[in-house]
């Protein structure tokens, strides 16, 4: 009887479903999250996001479920702040952080991404700024081939929005890009700070660049 029971116990052990690591939590909300985009959604209008662990960013969803491919976090008019902690992000999105609302602001820190489908040039960058703020901190963007004549990071508002944009510690490696440099600044107040390793392309005349 004991024999017995000793093989259901291990049989138990060996066809239970392995636990789902928790990839982000969001300070002061309770929950386990998956995806950029779900731990958005948790928010209201402003709020934090802490990565918990390497994983794989995947894209955001549409409000049918289906795959929204233009970036795994759509920022919206929401002000969120990333903390990395110093974990990779893999991704092979068309963007990981799309900014499309002039109220929305975004804080990214401690973080590298890094661009998995090797040889094959993604039609699109990492960052993309088509209206708001963004601030990056100490953001390493790796192995990223872009094929366009987007950049791997695009700072592109309209005129009628020039918000502020800062890039600390921001470093390339082993980035391609057939666009002008692997950044792009158009219609943006930027101040470039601390340990950076880029290339720097300014369209605009009246950027204000610190």
């Amino acid at each position: 009887m004991k024999k017995l029971l000793h093989f259901l116990t291990a049989a138990a052990i060996a066809v239970a479903p392995a636990a789902v690591a928790q990839n982000l939590s969001v300070e002061g909300v309770e929950g386990e999250f998956k995806t950029f985009q779900d731990a958005f959604n948790a928010i209201e209008t402003e709020g934090t996001i802490n990565v918990l662990q390497d994983f794989t960013a995947t894209p955001a969803k549409k409000a049918d479920g289906t795959s929204n491919e233009n970036a795994a976090l759509l920022v919206g008019a929401k002000k969120i702040t990333v903390n990395g902690n110093g974990h990779t992000i893999d991704f092979a999105t068309f963007y990981v952080f799309n900014l499309m609302d002039a109220a929305g602001s975004l804080n990214v820190n401690n973080l590298t991404l890094n661009y998995t489908k090797g040889e094959p040039a993604s039609t699109r960058g990492a960052i993309n700024v088509g209206r708001g703020s963004i601030n990056l901190t100490n953001v390493t963007i790796s192995n990223l081939n872009v094929a366009s004549s987007s950049s791997v990071i695009s700072l592109n508002n309209s005129n009628s929005n020039i918000p502020s944009a800062s890039l600390n510690g921001v470093k390339m490696v082993n980035c391609t890009t057939t666009s002008n440099a692997e950044v792009l600044l158009a219609n943006n107040n930027l101040t470039i700070d601390g340990d950076c390793a880029f290339s720097l392309y300014v369209t605009n005349a009246n950027t204000l660049f610190t």
